[in-house]
C-alpha cells in the first residue's frame, strides 16, 4: 500500500505523472484510484473534479515546484557573486531535473510543455499566473545583475532588464528544445549559453 500521511500530495503527484504524458481526456479518475489505491470517495473528498485536480497539480508542479525564487532569493541578499549565482540556478535546474527522473519523468522539459498546453484548455487564467511567474524570474536575475554592477564584477553600462530578459529567455529556449531529447534539458548546452552571456558582461580587462 502507499503511504497515507498527505493523501492530497499524493493525489496530486500521481496526477502529475498521469497529465505529464497524456491528454486531460485521457486522463481519468479510475486511473488515479489505481495509481493512488484510493478510493472515489477519498479523492472525491479533497478533489470534486477532474478539473480541480488538474488546476491544483498545475499550481503545485508547473508553478511552485519548478520555482527557483526561494532557493536563490537569499543568496542574493547575501551578496552571492554573479558567476556563483548562475551556477546555482544550473544546480538547481539539474535538481529539478533528477527529482523528476525519480518520478519515473526521463523529460521533464517535454512533461511540463505538455501540461502547459493543456492548461489553454482547462486552465483559465493560468496565463495570467504563468506570465507572473515569469516576470518573478526576471526580476531575480535583474537583482543578481544589479548587485554584480554595485560590486564591480560586471561593467557599469549593463542593460540590467535587458540581459535579465536574456537569462530567462536562454533557459526558456533550451528547455522547449529539449523536449525532442529522451534525457530532457541539456544542462552542458544550458552551461554553456550562460556562461558565453557572462562573459559578453564582464570588464575588457577581465
Amino acid at each position: 500500500m502507499k503511504p497515507r500521511k498527505n493523501t492530497k500530495d499524493l493525489i496530486l503527484l500521481e496526477a502529475f505523472r498521469l497529465f505529464a504524458t497524456k491528454t486531460y481526456e485521457q486522463v481519468t479518475f479510475t486511473e488515479l484510484e489505481e495509481k493512488t489505491e484510493l478510493t472515489r470517495g477519498a479523492i472525491m473528498y479533497h478533489f470534486k473534479t477532474k478539473e480541480l485536480i488538474f488546476t491544483s497539480m498545475c499550481d503545485k508542479y508547473l508553478l511552485q515546484e519548478t520555482s527557483i525564487l526561494d532557493k536563490l532569493e537569499s543568496k542574493i541578499e547575501a551578496g552571492i557573486s554573479l558567476k556563483n549565482f548562475i551556477n546555482e540556478f544550473i544546480q538547481s535546474i539539474h535538481e529539478l531535473k533528477e527529482k523528476t527522473k525519480e518520478l519515473g519523468i526521463d523529460n521533464y522539459s517535454k512533461a511540463l510543455i505538455n501540461i502547459t498546453n493543456q492548461t489553454q484548455y482547462y486552465y483559465p487564467g493560468f496565463n495570467i499566473k504563468a506570465a507572473k511567474w515569469q516576470i518573478m524570474q526576471i526580476l531575480l536575475w535583474k537583482r543578481a545583475l544589479k548587485a554584480a554592477v554595485r560590486n564591480q564584477e560586471i561593467r557599469n553600462d549593463t542593460d540590467c532588464e535587458e540581459v535579465a530578459e536574456l537569462f530567462e529567455d536562454i533557459h526558456c529556449g533550451i528547455s522547449y528544445a529539449s523536449i525532442v531529447y529522451p534525457d530532457g534539458i541539456d544542462i552542458q548546452r544550458l552551461q554553456k549559453a550562460f556562461y558565453y552571456l557572462y562573459q559578453s558582461l564582464l570588464h575588457s580587462n577581465v
